[in-house]
């Protein structure tokens, strides 16, 4: 019997990235490419991988560049543009329900974790365990977090389906022996057939 690992972004949170960024300058008047520069992969990997908190990068990033915004503010951003996503929440609860073991794994930091918590209360009390970037020290598509969410859970890599919808972090897990199945809205039909063919064996 399998084991399914899903992301969060992308596949039962929709995360909108543009207009995080976009309420970020009205509320501030902070510059656009400012904002930006605090997605990206340089500067979030630390604090996605616990090297730093969430308060520091508030502290070392976000105030100098929008100094009137508060970190509860900071995180209320992210809950207001972000939402369900039912047809992979659905796909998760169905596989669940059905007895199978559910685990989610999300490159977060903890702010992130904060506002998932508040957009979809109870997320974190779903799955038999979260693996989250920030507390296993490894950020997805690193082997590394691949292996110890396998080891975590007594699992061979070939028995455990990983759903993300970014593909370079199903072809991680491709690398590492998972299951890789890049997730969309779209291609949810074709991901239930895989399933359903998966789940007969």
């Amino acid at each position: 019997m399998y084991s399914y690992i899903f992301d969060i972004g992308g596949v039962l949170i929709i995360y909108e990235y543009r207009k995080i960024v976009e309420a970020l300058h009205e509320k501030t008047g902070c510059e656009i490419s400012k904002i930006e520069e605090l997605f990206k992969l340089e500067r979030i990997y630390p604090v996605e991988t616990g090297k730093i908190s969430g308060h520091e990068f508030y502290n070392n990033y976000v105030v100098p560049i929008m100094p009137r915004l508060s970190y509860e503010e900071w995180i209320q951003n992210f809950v207001d543009n972000s939402y369900l996503n039912r047809p992979g929440m659905e796909l998760l609860l169905e596989l669940k329900n059905k007895g199978r073991d559910v685990y989610l794994l999300s490159n977060l930091a903890d702010f992130h974790k904060i506002a998932m918590e508040r957009t979809v209360p109870g997320l974190f009390d779903i799955c038999k365990r979260n693996f989250l970037s920030y507390e296993l020290g490894y950020h997805k598509p690193e082997a590394e977090i691949y292996k110890a969410v396998c080891e975590a859970i007594g699992a061979k890599p070939e028995t455990c389906v990983f759903f993300d919808d970014m593909k370079e972090n199903v072809e991680g897990a491709k690398k590492v022996g998972l299951i890789g199945i890049q997730f969309s809205n779209q291609e949810i039909a074709s991901i239930r057939k895989r399933v359903e063919e998966l789940d007969s064996f």
